[in-house]
Order: structure tokens, then C-alpha cells, then sequence
């Protein structure tokens, strides 16, 4: 078995998620967390879990990462997913605000962050409060298709047409 875990394990299995191998990657992220906790893999492992919606196994995994590697953003941020979509926004919400603070922050990260609060929002039927986060998302991203329909989504909402 091996030691250690190499860019190339990385990229190997970055490729794997991409193409939705998800068992063969579960099983090979198994291996390598046998070897000892990895920020970057238990963040991979629970980012596999969302995909397969097995949600509590997912914020088990995160969890792990979280306490062990607190200053994982990522990990923070895919928590906060799991938590929306088993309906438990104000948590996601708590999470997502707290790493909005954070200065150093590059523009991509800054950018979903506003607009998963955007979102959140908007399925709260906030729509005010979902304008104000999608259009920040915007100043990070003005092309984001996504955000621009949460935004549509929520002057729809307020009737805003």
C-alpha cells in the first residue's frame, strides 16, 4: 500500500469526481484517509457524499474535516450546503455569514458565498434580503448565469417586473 498521497493521487482523483465516478472515488479516498486525515481529501470525500445526496454522511465527513482543519473554507462552505439541503438554513446561513467576513477572501469564493446566501434567501421567500446578496455575487461575477436568475427569481418574488 502506499505512503503517502501525491499531486498526481490528487489530480487523479479530482478527475474521477469530475467524470462522477463516485464509488470507485469513495473507495480510493477510504485508502488514503486510512493513512491519516487530509483537509484536501476528507473535503473531496464530503463534496462526493453532497453529490450523492448522502447528506448525513456528508456532515459526518465534514464535520471531521472541520474540527481537525478549522481553518478550511471549502469544507465550511460544503458544510453549510449540507445543511440547506436538509432544510436547515439558519445554519447554513450562520456558516456562510461567518466566512463572508473573512478579508482574504479571493473574488470566486466571495462570489458563492453571496450567492448561497442570495439563494437561501430567495427560497425563504427574503426576497429583499436575496437582492442585496445576488447583487454582491454580481460585483464578484457579473456573467454568472445562476445569480442572475436567483436575481430574476427574486424581484419575480417581489413582483418586480
Amino acid at each position: 500500500m502506499k505512503q503517502k498521497f501525491t499531486k498526481d493521487d490528487l489530480i487523479h482523483l479530482s478527475g474521477l469526481f469530475e467524470k462522477q465516478h463516485f464509488d470507485e472515488l469513495n473507495t480510493k479516498l477510504d485508502v488514503f484517509l486510512k493513512l491519516g486525515d487530509n483537509a484536501i481529501l476528507l473535503n473531496l470525500k464530503g463534496a462526493t457524499l453532497i453529490a450523492q445526496e448522502k447528506y448525513l454522511e456528508a456532515e459526518e465527513v465534514l464535520d471531521r474535516l472541520i474540527s481537525k482543519f478549522d481553518i478550511s473554507i471549502d469544507g465550511k462552505i460544503n458544510l453549510a450546503n449540507v445543511y440547506h439541503k436538509t432544510n436547515r438554513s439558519d445554519l447554513a446561513l450562520n456558516i456562510l455569514k461567518e466566512l463572508i467576513l473573512i478579508d482574504e477572501l479571493n473574488a470566486e469564493t466571495k462570489h458563492t458565498l453571496n450567492n448561497n446566501i442570495g439563494m437561501i434567501y430567495n427560497e425563504l421567500s427574503k426576497y429583499d434580503e436575496a437582492i442585496l446578496y445576488l447583487n454582491k455575487a454580481l460585483d464578484f461575477d457579473s456573467s454568472a448565469i445562476e445569480t442572475l436568475k436567483g436575481l430574476g427569481a427574486a424581484h419575480r418574488g417581489k413582483f418586480n417586473y
